[in-house]
């Protein structure tokens, strides 16, 4: 019977390192020699660590077929491969990698993201097609949505929800009655989280801060070809054509979105800008004009050409918005501000306990559950519209089945990670 090294016959684990051994001269350019007075093909090797200490290895700089010398294609491109061969960039050294700190100040490896390496698709039109499909089956239905008509007052008359609603343009108040109720809002329920901090300094709320920026520019910016041209000379020299994905910078706007549709036309549409926290306060108390500066300062980064070409843009914090205040719900600021860790079931408790809605009390008795709160942030997905589809699924699971419980968790997701990705 042969021995075996980790389960593997001594025959096999020859031939796998030779693989190996071959795998690492084709990918990384290694020259492998036996070291003197070793034959690799005896069989006193004791392990596979000792196959490989026979050989010495060297970093060789290829030659390339003819008109790609020193052609180090991973390296970028000076002039782009076409008819002719392009010229290569400078290869980078591993040394110079490090120093510049790539793998810290940018998203290239994010093994904590691991929900994020799947492809995703939207809705032909954008993003808002899929409350316009949810609209079409409230009206087919005879419903009816009220646009620029803010809530200004909930209250319980003993039998009925009396709603107060304004309208924007008019100076009468609208009153609705209804059975049950579902809202929003929970940032009445956290008002304590959510202020403190005044104007002048960041501190974390339970509604994050956010801000972005869109652009409207030629394509040729970012895809490097224009519409009817076979030639383009439009665009900076070197430039890879981008059809979709994002570009990651450590400067103010964090990133940069391309559109990943539409690629055939003139015109497209990009996010300049995608920032958080400490940074997306700052902003928020600059002007649109002033953001909208910065990010084509940051853009330009990224190519001169590139960033002066952004000419149609607008400039949003999600935290200065009416009625929203905010980019997504931040659990963990309930946690620390009941002095509580980030880890601590406290929030969580809170959270399952709001997901059961809550009912009225009639004659000194507490109704079935008839007033909810629904939305992205009080499901597993905060920041999400699958969270706030989900989370009006169990408030309606609930109103028709008041004795079937929510589900109650024991540990809520960290939007910095959902949303964010930090």
């Amino acid at each position: 019977m042969k021995k075996q090294f980790c389960n593997i016959c001594r025959d096999d684990l020859h031939q796998r390192s030779n693989e190996l051994r071959s795998l690492m001269v084709d990918f990384g350019e290694l020259s492998i020699s036996p070291k003197p007075d070793v034959d690799p093909s005896t069989d006193d090797l004791h392990s596979f660590a000792d196959d490989l200490h026979n050989f010495t290895a060297e970093y060789i700089q290829t030659e390339g077929e003819e008109g790609l010398e020193n052609g180090k294609s991973r390296a970028g491109y000076k002039v782009l491969p076409a008819v002719e061969a392009g010229e290569t960039e400078q290869p980078v050294s591993f040394d110079q990698l490090l120093d510049a700190k790539f793998w810290e100040n940018t998203r290239f490896f994010q093994p904590r993201d691991f929900l994020w390496q799947q492809t995703l698709f939207q809705p032909v039109g954008g993003m808002d097609r899929v409350q316009h499909a949810f609209a079409q089956q409230v009206a087919a239905l005879g419903g009816d949505i009220m646009l620029n008509s803010p809530v200004s007052k909930i209250d319980w008359n003993g039998e009925q929800f009396v709603i107060q609603v304004q309208q924007i343009g008019k100076s009468e108040t609208l009153t609705i009655h209804a059975d049950y109720c579902f809202t929003e809002s929970l940032r009445a329920v956290f008002k304590a989280q959510n202020e403190g901090g005044g104007d002048s300094h960041y501190s974390a709320k339970f509604l994050a801060c956010t801000s972005k920026v869109g652009w409207q520019a030629d394509r040729i910016l970012w895809q490097n070809t224009e519409t009817n041209v076979q030639m383009n000379t439009g665009s900076e020299a070197g430039v890879m054509p981008i059809f979709g994905g994002i570009s990651w910078t450590d400067a103010d706007i964090q990133q940069i979105w391309y559109p990943s549709t539409g690629y055939h036309d003139k015109k497209g549409v990009l996010t300049g800008a995608y920032n958080f926290s400490e940074v997306a306060f700052r902003w928020g108390q600059m002007s649109a004009e002033d953001r909208l500066t910065l990010a084509k300062a940051d853009a330009k980064k990224f190519g001169t050409a590139f960033g002066e070409g952004l000419q149609d843009g607008v400039a949003i914090a999600w935290q200065n918005m009416p009625y929203i205040k905010g980019g997504w719900a931040q659990w963990h600021v309930v946690n620390t501000a009941a002095g509580k860790s980030d880890s601590d079931q406290y929030a969580a408790d809170i959270f399952s306990e709001l997901s059961q809605g809550t009912g009225v009390f009639v004659d000194g008795k507490l109704s079935q559950p008839n007033f909810f709160v629904v939305g992205d942030q009080l499901s597993s997905l905060p920041g999400w519209q699958e969270g706030a589809i989900s989370s009006a699924l169990v408030a309606v699971e609930r109103a028709s089945n008041p004795s079937k419980p929510a589900m109650k968790l024991k540990a809520l997701p960290d939007t910095r990670l959902m949303v964010e990705g930090v």
